[in-house]
């Protein structure tokens, strides 16, 4: 009788589990999410010296940064808010300018070799 009692116990608890599985969480944030608000910095920043422009673009969830025509290197992100660093072998910081009321980005500093560079988009 205890026999009967515990297999009847163990498939009883078998069934709940497969009948009732745990739901799979999704991640709280999503790539897209992510990707998406890269969109605010792409676009040309009119620089003050030193080059005419910067642009940004983004491919495949970075970005890209580009002096004039000379050539696209990816911007890492760094823990500082809207900061990156240029893979290229100058290693440029590129910081992100936002209006203080908007929030909206409106420019780029550029810390190239000791130099700043301003940039307006």
């Amino acid at each position: 009788m205890k026999k009967l009692f515990v297999i009847a116990l163990f498939l009883g608890t078998c069934t709940t589990i497969w009948a009732n599985p745990t739901p799979i969480k999704k991640p709280i944030f999503q790539k897209s999410i992510v990707a998406d608000s890269l969109d605010e910095f792409v676009g040309e920043y009119k620089m003050s010296e030193y080059f005419a422009s910067y642009k940004v673009t983004k491919d495949g969830g970075f970005l890209y940064g580009e002096a004039d025509s000379y050539g696209n290197n990816k911007l890492l992100k760094q823990k500082e808010a809207d900061t990156y660093v240029s893979t290229s072998s100058y290693g440029t910081t590129v910081i992100f300018l936002r209006d203080a009321i908007t929030k909206k980005v409106m420019g780029v500093k550029l810390l190239l070799q000791g130099n700043e560079v301003i940039g307006k988009k």
